[in-house]
């Protein structure tokens, strides 16, 4: 009976590693993530893992949490920030602040507009108002 559960967990560790350099390397084979495949990367995620290996995700999480580490760990990995220098960091912030400035720009001539409009709008009413009013004399 041991011997059948090691083997068990052997195949399962097996099929979920293979799957996980399968899924590094971009070569899905899963239907479910071959869907995905043009519309960009799939990412490397526990549950891509497990549809990639066609197996359970309970016993990943459950039995092999060290291949489980090494996935989260991988994707934390992948999605760290460039290092940036200091010129570029500069020039972004820059670009921020003429981003604002354009923002405030914006939002100013949004509010006169909608004054504008309001204002509009009463005069319009006020005319259909005296024309109701020429009507009916």
């Amino acid at each position: 009976m041991r011997a059948r559960s090691h083997s068990k967990l052997g195949r399962q560790r097996k099929d979920y590693s293979e799957a996980f350099e399968r899924l590094k390397k971009g070569q899905v084979t899963s239907p479910q993530l071959l869907k995905f495949v043009g519309s960009g990367v799939i990412p490397v995620t526990p549950t891509n893992v497990c549809l990639e290996a066609k197996r359970s995700r309970t016993p990943l999480y459950r039995n092999h949490r060290e291949l489980l580490r090494q996935i989260l760990d991988f994707k934390v990995a992948k999605a760290a920030p460039p290092k940036l220098s200091a010129r570029t960091i500069e020039s972004l912030n820059e670009k921020l602040k003429e981003m604002g400035t354009a923002q405030s720009l914006m939002a100013t001539e949004n509010l006169r507009l909608t004054l504008r409009i309001a204002e509009l709008e009463r005069l319009l009413g006020r005319a259909r108002r005296r024309r109701k009013a020429s009507i009916r004399a």
